[in-house]
């Protein structure tokens, strides 16, 4: 689902974990639209198409940085170390976010459907090796940093993600939520603010996975929805 609110612009992507059936979705994504290619490897393999990956890290934040006006990262990074103040510091920061090196197509992007359903291929050994997935799934089960996703549920309910956070421009979880019925789903929310720099409330990611599994897990709903 994709929602705009006062804040900002909120993506929401969910696949029962368990389940033979998958919805077909259509792409949505928390930025606004841009070029984009399949991802390699597991992505591309499962006809993920909502998938970028331009290069590696470094060259993304070197392009961020340079659309920005600067002779890449470590420059910007002198910048905002060397301000006369925070607020210029921010100011500087702020300038990057709302360069095009930050829009998808010049940098990492997934749709949140995609995210998900990628999740449901890693819980069901369909992603890759079976051991390679189940390392996967046990290295995401030690994320102790962030309560994005599982800011929404009670202890009753585990939640093991993986969340990703650029200050001032995104805020992501995705991760698969279990029951304690026995029903796992799989679920990626995607956040960014409509003005960049501003901050992102991480309940907000909570409340909006559990208003999706509410709607999932609600009496005479299908598997397919």
């Amino acid at each position: 689902m994709h929602h705009r609110g006062p804040g900002g612009d909120l993506a929401a992507g969910h696949r029962p974990a368990d389940a033979d059936h998958q919805r077909q979705h259509r792409d949505r994504r928390a930025d606004p639209p841009g070029r984009h290619r399949t991802g390699q490897g597991a992505p591309g393999r499962l006809g993920l198409t909502g998938f970028h990956l331009p290069g590696t890290i470094r060259y993304e934040l070197d392009t961020a940085a340079r659309a920005a006006g600067f002779a890449g990262w470590e420059a910007m990074a002198a910048r905002i170390r060397h301000a006369g103040s925070p607020q210029e510091g921010e100011a500087v920061w702020r300038r990057v976010l709302a360069s095009p090196g930050m829009r998808p197509g010049r940098i990492s992007s997934v749709t949140a459907d995609d995210l998900a359903a990628l999740l449901r291929a890693v819980w069901r050994d369909e992603a890759g090796p079976a051991q390679a997935c189940s390392d996967l799934r046990r290295m995401m089960g030690q994320q102790r940093l962030t309560r994005k996703i599982a800011a929404g549920f009670g202890p009753h309910v585990q939640v093991v993600s993986k969340s990703g956070t650029v200050p001032g421009g995104v805020s992501n979880d995705a991760g698969v939520v279990a029951f304690p019925d026995g029903r796992r789903y799989a679920i990626a929310v995607l956040t960014r603010p409509l003005t960049p720099g501003a901050p992102t409330r991480e309940d907000v990611l909570g409340t909006a996975a559990r208003v999706a599994l509410d709607h999932l897990r609600a009496p005479g709903t299908p598997l397919s929805s």
